[in-house]
């Protein structure tokens, strides 16, 4: 309690805290424009590409009433030294394939006390920062925390100066390494994000949890009538244009995740797996009213203003048609990140999910890998992954023993 009376006290006093965003995605876009536009905060960023944030001022645009907010950053850089000195908080805004790149790219810079997050867990953040930090986490008295969910759909409108603010959540969910920083953390994310935090008991829940995961890879097999990908005349609105088989897909994955969720709490019936619900109860429960019509899965993505304008990352071909873009995080982060994670957890608790093998199979054979062979998780491939495994997880024992300390 004394370190949140603290800070506070430092808030109510308006010093400064520091922020550094990491990578510039849609995410940090957002992140720039809503957090930089609190005059509590000093915002930097670490990019690859700085030059597009020359006017060190990025627009957001809310899209519902089009009011429009900007933040301001102070320092954008490609080098970690500029932007880490000072920093109380990081946070990642990536695909998680890349998160473990970044980590170690500031590692040498943190400072004892530092808080460092992503804005959603999904795929494993927690176990990443974990395995890159290792004992610093202890000795440098840091503190990992994870976001159920990213704070709100967003599209970037011209790089660097000007991002759309689609679906903005209700609330946020946390969950933070050590758990007793939790109070801390929440109090300092809502000073950022301004909007209600709540406490995620364990990361296993945002593990779970996986929203784009199940959401992008149900939604490609669908367009595609299960079968095999063939070229299209033009690239289909991810959610806008839904049809319903990609929804009866969410449904099966979703379905599965509750299967191992139940697996887990037979071996371990005390422990709190309360954030894992259906999927469709969790997008009413986060977008409220923004969910026009909640019947089913398919009226939910079809009616939910939160998801319009995004559209399935495609390529076009020599024949001016166009193809999936299995370069794009819809493969990269999705499978080795998401559902092989569920695959897995699943295999842990000696469940059968067979609708998340078959996405596996079916994504996979598009990117030459082979994550899933002869309905198993392929070990060898572990390494380019997210599975618990990989990180010394091998029994569920171990990993709840994990996540109950």
């Amino acid at each position: 309690m004394e370190r949140v009376q603290q800070l506070s006290q430092q808030l109510g006093n308006k010093t400064p805290i520091q922020v550094c965003l990491l990578a510039a995605s849609n995410g940090s876009h957002y992140n720039a424009a809503v957090i930089g536009s609190n005059p509590n905060v000093v915002v930097n960023m670490l990019t690859r590409r700085p030059e597009i944030f020359a006017t060190k001022v990025v627009k957001g645009v809310y899209e519902a009433d089009k009011s429009v907010i900007e933040g301001k950053l102070h320092t954008v850089s490609s080098n970690p030294a500029d932007v880490c000195k000072g920093t109380k908080v990081f946070i990642v805004s990536s695909p998680v394939n890349v998160q473990e790149e970044l980590l170690r790219s500031i590692k040498p810079f943190v400072e004892p006390g530092s808080i460092i997050g992503s804005v959603y867990g999904q795929g494993g953040f927690d176990l990443i920062a974990e395995h890159v930090f290792g004992q610093d986490i202890k000795n440098k008295n840091l503190c990992i925390f994870a976001l159920f969910n990213i704070p709100s759909t967003c599209k970037v409108i011209v790089p660097g100066k000007e991002v759309v603010i689609i679906g903005p959540k209700k609330y946020l969910s946390v969950a933070t390494n050590p758990k007793n920083r939790v109070a801390e953390v929440q109090t300092i994310l809502e000073e950022l994000w301004r909007v209600p935090v709540r406490k995620t008991e364990n990361f296993l829940n945002i593990l779970l949890t996986p929203g784009n995961q199940i959401i992008h890879t149900g939604r490609l097999l669908g367009l595609y009538d299960n079968k095999a990908p063939y070229p299209l005349k033009e690239i289909p609105f991810f959610y806008t244009s839904l049809n319903q088989l990609s929804a009866d897909n969410m449904d099966k994955l979703s379905e599965e995740i509750q299967q191992i969720k139940k697996g887990i709490l037979k071996r371990h019936p005390t422990f709190k797996l309360d954030d894992v619900i259906p999927m469709k109860d969790r997008i009413i429960a986060q977008y409220g009213d923004q969910v026009k019509d909640t019947t089913n899965m398919f009226t939910v993505f079809t009616t939910n203003t939160g998801y319009r304008v995004m559209t399935i990352p495609m390529l076009p071909n020599k024949d001016g048609l166009y193809e999936l873009n299995t370069k794009a995080r819809t493969f990269v982060e999705d499978i080795p990140f998401g559902l092989v994670v569920l695959k897995d957890l699943a295999e842990k608790v000696e469940v059968d999910v067979p609708f998340i093998t078959k996405c596996i199979e079916w994504h996979q054979k598009l990117m030459g890998k082979e994550y899933v062979k002869n309905g198993r998780l392929n070990k060898a491939l572990l390494q380019e992954t997210g599975a618990p495994t990989r990180y010394g997880f091998v029994t569920l024992d171990q990993l709840i023993a994990h996540y109950t300390k």
